[in-house]
């Protein structure tokens, strides 16, 4: 029936929406732990530019901070990664809870038209019934 259909739809969608929820709860971690990363980012540039006297030669210094440089690049590269991902998920998350709201509306629909069809069908028994005595028949 059509209502057993939407009621099955209506928890599909109820689970879809559940995964994504979940989905944007860890995106939204890997988010907070990716401005981290952007965080100490920000602190290992302070501390190089304190380091204007370092205490090796200059080829160690110039070294070390190349390969500091490679880090913070995949670090960043890794950060807007997660960050399109969490978008991304955040749009889903948006439909797919449109899709579940307008799925339940349609479910409250069919069940207000299963009552009134209800209603509709009692009153035609009773309505059946009174003619049975009123015509003797039955």
């Amino acid at each position: 029936s059509a209502l057993a259909e939407a009621q099955e739809a209506n928890a599909l969608l109820r689970h879809r929406f559940d995964s994504l929820t979940s989905e944007h709860a860890v995106l939204l971690r890997k988010h907070e732990e990716a401005m981290r990363m952007e965080q100490l980012e920000n602190e290992t540039l302070e501390l190089r530019r304190r380091a204007a006297r370092p205490p090796m030669s200059a080829a160690a210094v110039a070294s070390a901070a190349g390969g500091l440089a490679q880090d913070l690049e995949q670090e960043r590269k890794t950060r807007e990664r997660w960050e399109a991902e969490a978008e991304r998920a955040e749009r889903r998350r948006i439909v797919a809870e449109k899709q579940l709201a307008a799925q339940t509306a349609r479910v409250a629909e069919l069940v207000e038209d299963r009552g009134a069809l209800e209603r509709r069908l009692q009153e035609a028994r009773s309505r059946e019934v009174s003619l049975a005595r009123e015509t003797g028949v039955g």
